[in-house]
């Protein structure tokens, strides 16, 4: 149920005193006892704005702009009701002095106003109670609709369960939870229970408040909040009618004070405290409740924007890992066999990858269109997260450090002793013989040499494994590798022409093959198709064709990373499209190699055609690239000083312009919508800018960076208006607006003081900020404008409507005296008004009759000794006439009781003179004289009260001024933990300054003002001036390294941060201040690192460079000479020949360019490295077939004079020679047992092969000789 609770402190006081005229001694003492309580913990504050400041300082929100509208409600009407509490509490202290002077009757008009603060005190709680109450509802209903019940890790949860609660017991009632509402009734509760309330059970109301706020939850229905059941709530405010009926009845019954001395004014007041006050309280409670939301609100939607941000980042960065040449790429097979980490991932993870990419702009699209709750979004985004850290953490496994952890397999597996099985079949015997080899191999090299041992270790194995798992399997397959391999080399020599591998294959023709000689004559056939490939792919065309196919692949992959930042469907047509175009080609490719068989004939054509297509998505990538980065160019201000209005400032610009994208290398222009004359700094990509188009020379991937200063001309108009009218002080409003509407930090602003001003009130967007006046102009700074941004002077003026009163006539009969006044009112303002006309007369006790000109009589209010005409229409300088009639039993005793109050008014200020003559006054029982002083005394307490009102101000200035000074103070702290000692101590100097001045009038107030403004400005340059300072020499000594870029870019967008809340939060741009040096002290230790170890690196690089380059021209050497002196007797002798003589001259060539060539040392070692494993493997080659041969002379019992002999030859790396010695011993009969019949059988494939290609018109016998050669393929089992 709804019980209206009452929380009265000068209302009770007040009503104890109602009806008074005399006190006894105990109820003068009662009178002061209750007068001098307080027992509500409501901190102290003067006007709406102060007030509205302390409550502010409850909340730290950070809301949604709705919910904070709704929460400024709530806080304005605490704030008021703070305000009005407060102005109760200054009628108190008058109510007490009437209490020691015994005076009930002086009491009244203290009374009467406290009794309507204290009423607007209970109502403005009641409201901001209620609208608690509906934006609780509203957040627990957003809560459910944006599905946090997902997210049960998230700290909102727990905000969800406890609005969940908190809006069960709105609906049901509240329980011992310890919620908001809970506490909330339990207070209320406990004094509806007490002593304290025993006979005022009639206070109970029943209305449920729900029903009148159902408007405002989104305009829902209540079973859409949960809250089946209209709810009852205790509020207070109502019940201050009845407390007065309470009192009064009390007091009458007994006439006395004494009535009401066991009242329950405490508990009242500790009510008032539990539920309305700035601590341990239900307010208190709420607003820690939505502190804890908007944090965790606040937590959850950076967690959300960082996940966006890091999976669009982690999405770049998979991408370029995937397309990224992995040195380790070549060593596939050693991850895959023994570490099972795949290293070849542009298939498997790049079909992921695209999966990613589809969800995450199904996620992007959803949320763009509104319609992606917090729960599913955090949710799916995490999931994108970790499946995208696992694919890059395979794709950097395969990167960092990879070799090492080959190695170490490498050398693991060539220590097995798998291969020596008893149960292996003799016919495996060679293959054996070679895992035995590349095991010790293994075992006895490192780095490159090892690796590609390895994968010849491990591809004999696998040979071996499927040689023992079928046999018959294993050989017929070493027929089909042959079939495949002749005809490649046939359709090859159609169009190409290497003199040196025709006459192997010439001799490869020649050979008669056996079952057992299958496999030596596939390694013969192997190696001349291996030969054919190399030189074809080192030939310009093939070369060209191979780096086209790859380039279109790569702008594709280029051109999808465009539309996955800008998602244009624009650029997914052009991507559907190129990408068919593509696919057309694959047929004449395999795995990213060429398939030159298909390709001889029409190369040509092929080569032509994937230029065009590269042309055309190159052109497509390069408009689309200034596409999005001209629509994502960042233009902000870094450094810009106090603006003056009306004349010209100068700020410092940065304009940051991201390309996300590869780099650039030409000549481009991008628009750009400011005016910009010159470049004060730039990058070196960056040339010129005229006419809004910047001119590029090029953009590299990340920030590219330029400043400018700006000059800006703001002028401001001011728009007056009079929004109160009175007598005594008018209100003249001045709106003021600031052109052109921009964003700006620091504007100072000044304005002309108009006529007979009194007091001033600067806001800003309604909050009350510092001014000062000098020289006949109001100034003050505004710390952050916008272009929304509301700016408001209120000027108190007097004069503004002047009144004159005259006592024109008194008429008196047998009862009473009747008393004319005639008054005039003039309008001294230049456009017409509403005023409030406000009249002092001794008494309003009175009968009091006004009469308007016409003597139509005018309704008004009686405040205190004044009689007010509100409302009355006054055009521009007119004049208006009133008659007052004032009906009283005596006119003496009238006048006296007036200058009675104004004899108090001057005692309590000590104004003895003028108290005397007041005193003569009234004691003269002269009427004239009376009214003479009486009137005198009117003018001079209006001055007085005036005076103290601006002294009032006065004070309030030099508070907001040490306010600012304590604000500076911690400035100044932070400047010293920050590390800049000079400024602190700068700012500690001129406070100090400040602070020893007497600050007792608006000159100084005014000299202190701007020493702040100028103190402000320049610790603030003084700040940024360090962060310029150290981004300068970031870029001075930035070099081309990867991890000194990524610090490099931090550092930038952590400064940009750092710019963006430099003036909204200074603890936050302190800690990014801090984070700044700790990047920048980062960025000087990493350079000095790699300084100190480049040359270490580069020497290990060049080091390994000259032992590829020596390695390669020794063997080389060697080949040459001996190839070239045996190369017949070799041919002969079934010698497989590794490299041809033109192999050699090329290698060669291509060795010398690259020793003699201007290039970084790890580029020469990319392309040494092929050139080095093809020379070693050659060198392998040849090494195996010398000790191969060595291991059958033994088995052929030679003499130990030749087995001798190649041994020595053999240890001396004379590979060739031991080969020629040892040859002769190994010559055998030839065995054809079982072999059936023997047919000289590549003869009959050649002579197939052309027959096919040449000779079409002989197509029958064709196809018998293919049928022939089938049938001896058979024959060979």
């Amino acid at each position: 149920m709804r019980k209206k609770f009452f929380i009265a402190l000068l209302l009770l006081t007040t009503l104890i005193l109602f009806g008074c005229t005399e006190m006894t001694r105990s109820e003068k003492n009662l009178c002061i006892k209750f007068a001098g309580k307080s027992y509500a913990f409501i901190p102290n504050c003067t006007t709406e704005s102060s007030c509205f400041e302390k409550v502010d300082s409850l909340f730290k929100t950070n809301l949604s702009y709705a919910d904070e509208s709704y929460l400024y409600e709530i806080k304005n009407h605490v704030a008021r009701s703070w305000y009005f509490y407060n102005q109760a509490l200054l009628e108190q202290k008058q109510i007490t002095k009437y209490c020691n002077d015994s005076d009930a009757v002086g009491a009244a008009g203290a009374i009467n106003q406290a009794q309507f603060l204290i009423s607007d005190s209970f109502a403005e709680l009641d409201q901001a109670m209620k609208k608690s109450f509906v934006l609780i509802a509203k957040k627990e209903n957003e809560f459910t609709k944006n599905e946090i019940d997902q997210i049960k890790e998230e700290k909102i949860y727990l905000n969800l369960i406890e609005l969940r609660q908190i809006v069960s017991e709105l609906n049901y009632g509240a329980t011992n939870s310890d919620t908001y509402v809970s506490y909330y009734s339990k207070k209320a509760d406990a004094f509806a229970k007490s002593s304290a309330s025993k006979g005022f059970d009639v206070l109970i109301e029943k209305s449920p408040f729900w029903i009148e706020h159902l408007d405002i939850i989104n305009n829902t229905v209540l079973d859409e909040l949960g809250i089946e059941k209209k709810s009852y709530f205790p509020f207070i405010q109502n019940a201050i009618p009845f407390i007065i009926q309470e009192a009064e009845t009390a007091f009458y019954k007994k006439q006395s004070l004494l009535a009401l001395q066991n009242f329950p004014i405490y508990e009242f007041m500790k009510l008032y405290s539990d539920l309305g006050g700035n601590n341990n309280s239900a307010l208190k409670r709420f607003a820690d409740l939505i502190n804890r939301i908007s944090e965790n609100e606040k937590e959850l939607n950076k967690k959300i924007e960082n996940l966006w941000i890091t999976t669009n980042k982690k999405i770049a960065k998979t991408s370029e890992l995937i397309e990224t040449e992995n040195k380790t790429k070549e060593f596939s097979i050693i991850s895959e066999k023994l570490i099972l980490k795949t290293i070849n991932t542009n298939s498997d993870l790049k079909k992921v990858l695209e999966e990613i990419k589809k969800e995450y702009l199904n996620l992007k699209e959803k949320k763009t269109n509104s319609n992606l709750n917090k729960g599913e979004e955090l949710n799916k985004l995490f999931l994108i997260d970790e499946d995208l850290s696992e694919i890059i953490f395979q794709l950097e496994f395969n990167q960092k450090g990879f070799e090492e952890k080959l190695i170490e397999a490498c050398k693991k597996e060539a220590g097995k002793k798998d291969f020596e099985k008893e149960n292996y079949n003799t016919k495996t015997n060679q293959l054996i013989e070679e895992i035995k080899y590349f095991s010790s191999r293994v075992k006895n090299t490192s780095g490159r040499e090892g690796l590609l041992a390895c994968t010849e270790l491990i591809q004999k194995k696998e040979l071996l494994t499927q040689a023992i798992n079928d046999y018959n399997l294993f050989e017929s397959q070493k027929k089909e590798v042959a079939k495949d391999c002749l005809i490649f080399i046939e359709k090859i020599f159609q169009t190409e022409n290497f003199y040196e591998l025709k006459i192997e294959y010439e001799e490869l023709k020649e050979s008669q093959i056996t079952k057992e000689n299958m496999g030596e004559f596939v390694i013969k056939c192997n190696s001349i198709q291996e030969k054919i490939k190399k030189q074809l792919s080192e030939e310009n065309i093939y070369k060209k064709i191979l780096a086209e196919y790859l380039e279109s692949k790569n702008n594709l992959n280029k051109l999808q990373k465009i539309y996955f930042y800008s998602n244009n469907n624009k650029i997914l047509t052009q991507i559907n499209s190129f990408e068919k175009t593509i696919n057309s080609f694959d047929e004449y490719f395999f795995e990213d190699n060429l398939i030159f068989e298909k390709i001889g004939l029409i190369k040509e054509t092929l080569l032509e055609k994937l230029e065009t297509l590269n042309e055309n998505i190159s052109k497509t990538i390069l408009e689309e690239t200034i596409n999005y980065v001209e629509a994502n160019i960042q233009i902000k201000k870094i450094n810009e000083s106090i603006i003056l209005l009306n004349e010209p400032n100068y700020s410092e610009n940065i304009i940051v312009i991201e390309n996300p994208f590869e780099e650039i290398n030409k000549e481009i222009y991008l628009k750009i919508n400011k005016k910009i004359d010159l470049f004060a700094t730039k990058d070196d990509c960056v040339d010129s800018i005229q006419n809004n188009l910047l001119k590029l020379n090029c953009l590299p991937k990340g920030k590219t960076i330029a400043t400018f200063f700006e000059e800006t001309t703001l002028h401001q108009t001011e728009k007056d208006s009079i929004k109160y009218a009175s007598n005594e002080l008018s209100l003249l409003q001045r709106e003021i607006t600031i052109e052109p509407k921009i964003q700006a930090k620091k504007v100072l602003v000044k304005t002309l003081i108009p006529k007979d001003n009194s007091l001033t009130l600067v806001l800003i967007n309604s909050k009350e900020i510092l001014s000062s006046k000098e020289n006949n102009h109001t100034s003050f700074l505004i710390e952050e404008l916008k272009e929304d941004t509301k700016i408001e002077v209120n000027y108190y003026v007097k004069n503004g409507i002047n009144i004159s009163k005259e006592l024109v006539e008194t008429k008196t009969t047998d009862l009473d005296e009747t008393l004319i006044y005639k008054v005039q009112a003039k309008n001294n303002f230049s456009t017409k008004v509403n005023a409030t006309l406000i009249i002092s007369l001794p008494s309003t006790s009175a009968e009091i009759i006004i009469y308007s000109n016409n003597y139509t009589k005018k309704e008004f209010k009686k405040i205190e000794e004044k009689v007010v005409l509100q409302n009355q229409p006054m055009e521009a300088n007119e004049i208006l006439y009133y008659e007052i009639w004032v009906k009283t039993s005596n006119a003496l005793d009238y006048y006296k009781e007036g200058l009675e109050r104004q004899e108090s008014f001057f005692s309590a200020r000590n104004l003895v003179e003028k108290e005397e003559n007041t005193r003569k006054a009234r004691e003269s029982e002269k009427l004239d004289l009376m009214k003479k002083v009486f009137e005198s005394n009117i003018e001079e307490i209006n001055k007085i009260e005036l005076k103290e009102k601006e002294k009032t101000e006065l004070a309030l200035m030099k508070q907001k001024l040490l306010e600012k000074i304590e604000e500076l103070r911690k400035k100044q702290e932070e400047l010293l933990l920050i590390g800049l000692i000079s400024q602190s101590k700068k700012i500690k100097t001129t406070l100090d300054t400040i602070i020893n001045e007497k600050l007792d009038d608006e000159k100084s107030i005014a000299k202190a003002f701007d020493s702040l403004v100028n103190l402000v400005y320049s610790s603030d340059n003084k700040i940024k001036s360090e962060v310029e300072k150290m981004w300068k020499d970031i870029l001075k000594k930035t070099i081309d390294d990867e991890e000194l870029t990524t610090i490099k870019n931090n550092f930038l967008e952590t400064k940009i941060e750092f710019e963006e809340i430099f003036y909204l939060d200074a603890s936050k741009s302190n800690n990014l201040f801090l984070k700044l040096k700790e990047e920048y002290d980062l960025f000087i230790k990493k350079l000095k690192e790699l300084e100190k170890t480049k040359n270490i690196e580069q020497k290990e690089l060049e080091k390994k460079f000259n032992y590829y380059i020596e390695y390669c021209n020794t063997n080389l050497n060697y080949f040459e000479e001996h190839l070239l002196k045996n190369n017949s007797e070799l041919l002969k002798s079934k010698f497989i020949l590794p490299l041809t003589q033109t192999r050699i001259e090329k290698i060669r060539f291509l060795l010398n360019e690259l020793n003699i060539k201007e290039d970084s040392i790890e580029n020469k070692l990319k392309i040494i490295e092929p050139l080095f494993d093809e020379v070693w493997l050659a060198n392998e080659n040849v090494k195996r077939q010398a000790i191969t041969s060595f291991n059958d002379a033994i088995d052929n019992q030679s003499s130990k004079e030749i087995l001798s002999q190649g041994k020595k030859l053999i240890d001396e790396n004379n590979f060739i020679e031991a080969y020629l010695i040892l040859k002769d011993t190994n010559q055998r009969p030839l065995d054809l047992t079982g072999l059936g019949v023997f047919l000289p059988i590549l003869i009959i494939i050649i002579t197939a092969l052309i027959l096919k290609n040449n000779f079409s018109k002989k197509e029958k016998e064709e196809n018998e000789k293919k049928k022939i050669l089938n049938e001896e393929w058979e024959k060979i089992e």
